[in-house]
């Protein structure tokens, strides 16, 4: 039997979309020191960098762990920012949403 070990209270991923990746390869780029933090959906590795495979806009999620709500939102957001692709765009409004649902579960006694 496993017994998972909880290091962080909450993770925050934020998706990275590009319409040219549904027909087209895309170079990636994002901080080297960071890779650990960034999830590919399809996508291979060639002379050092990174390209997405056609077939899905969706092409790299980035990943934030931490113990504090707040500043882990802010490392995914930041780490989002940094990457670099043709057409590379994220939402992060549906973040605004997800605080104001928590806010709204704290009103009725739900603890975060």
């Amino acid at each position: 039997k496993a017994t998972p070990q909880i290091k962080y209270k909450y993770g925050v991923a934020i998706p990275l979309w590009s319409d040219w990746a549904e027909d087209q390869e895309l170079e990636i780029e994002f901080p080297d020191q960071d890779r650990r933090w960034y999830k590919f959906r399809m996508a291979y590795k060639y002379k050092g960098k990174y390209y997405s495979v056609p077939g899905l806009s969706q092409v790299v999620t980035a990943v934030a762990l931490g113990n504090n709500l707040d500043q882990t939102i802010k490392l995914a957001q930041e780490r989002a920012k940094a990457v670099k692709g043709y057409g590379i765009q994220c939402n992060l409004s549906g973040i605004d949403a997800i605080l104001e649902e928590i806010e709204k579960g704290r009103a009725n006694g739900v603890p975060f």
